[in-house]
């Protein structure tokens, strides 16, 4: 059975919002706060389901290659560790990635690795498990990875370690994911870049969702034309589908103060806006304006209010 593995997304649906967040957890040496966050999981109550959990176009799309291919959909979460999307999970905040306002490595004082991270939070988890664990309950079929970079790196260990029967069902849909793939996987990288947005309708989108728009296009229109193929024949599959378009140029926003952008949401406020997503497109496409997208999601919702409160 073919299986997919994406990663958990930071907005999270939840009628209960629960202290499952690095918000309450102090500063600590990393032993501190591992134990601090064990602690939160053991008292963390299931919510639903982590396929109603996660929202955004990420999750959405990797959830359809699932219903498609009828495969197992597991997703990478730096708090729970690989979770089935069936099983049913808390609201948390958490992320790896240390540049996010949730990074769990800006509660360690002191070196922050992970891998490491993920090597303890998998160690009898309520909710999920290593990738090992997980891969073991699935002797055949393709393991499709659908993760962004901060992903790669906190499995990189496992798979590092990975046996080397896995190694021939293994596919990595990502942007540039090969440079941190241990060297014995990187020719299991699918060869996606910026061309991706020219292969046709449905596969154009931000760089957050560029592993599971990759993902998207491999299920649809690499996979059919050989399913039984190795990673070289998907790999040149791929490159044919990229070959005759040229990479598009990408142009460089311009910097904003967090006032400026508020100033910008009020001042075309009354054009017909439906949400924060459709504004930011407005921002980047029509106006040059460069802005990260949760970023831009926190002022959206900050000015709605502030607009909302004075009417």
């Amino acid at each position: 059975m073919t299986i997919i593995i994406t990663n958990c997304t930071s907005r999270k649906r939840s009628s209960n919002f629960q202290g499952l967040s690095v918000e309450n957890i102090k500063n600590g040496s990393f032993d501190d706060v591992a134990a601090q966050w064990k602690l939160l999981l053991e008292k963390s109550l299931p919510e639903q389901p982590a396929s109603k959990t996660y929202c955004g176009r990420s999750f959405r799309e990797a959830e359809k290659c699932s219903d498609l291919l009828n495969a197992k959909l597991y997703v990478v979460s730096a708090g729970l560790g690989v979770i089935n999307a069936l099983t049913p999970i808390p609201w948390y905040n958490i992320t790896s990635g240390f540049d996010a306002p949730a990074s769990i490595g800006r509660k360690i004082t002191g070196t922050y690795l992970p891998s490491e991270w993920w090597k303890v939070i998998t160690e009898k988890n309520p909710y999920g498990s290593s990738l090992l664990n997980t891969l073991d309950k699935y002797p055949a079929g393709l393991i499709l990875f659908a993760l962004s970079s901060p992903y790669i790196t906190l499995l990189k260990s496992e798979l590092e370690a990975l046996p080397s029967q896995y190694h021939p069902r293994l596919r990595f849909l990502g942007k540039n994911t090969y440079k941190i793939l241990p060297i014995n996987l990187q020719s299991n990288w699918m060869p996606y870049d910026d061309r991706l947005e020219g292969v046709g309708k449905g596969y154009s989108g931000t760089q957050s969702d560029f592993a599971q728009r990759a993902l998207k296009h491999f299920v649809y229109e690499v996979l059919p034309m050989d399913p039984t193929g190795d990673a070289q024949v998907h790999q040149t599959i791929t490159l044919g589908f990229l070959s005759n378009i040229g990479k598009s140029e990408k142009v460089k926003g311009l910097k904003k103060s967090d006032d400026e952008i508020v100033a910008l949401i009020k001042k075309h406020w009354n054009n017909g806006f439906t949400g924060a997503t459709q504004v930011l497109r407005i921002f980047r496409g029509h106006l040059g304006v460069a802005c990260e997208q949760s970023r831009f999601r926190d002022l959206y919702k900050s000015t709605k209010e502030s607009i909302n409160a004075k009417q």
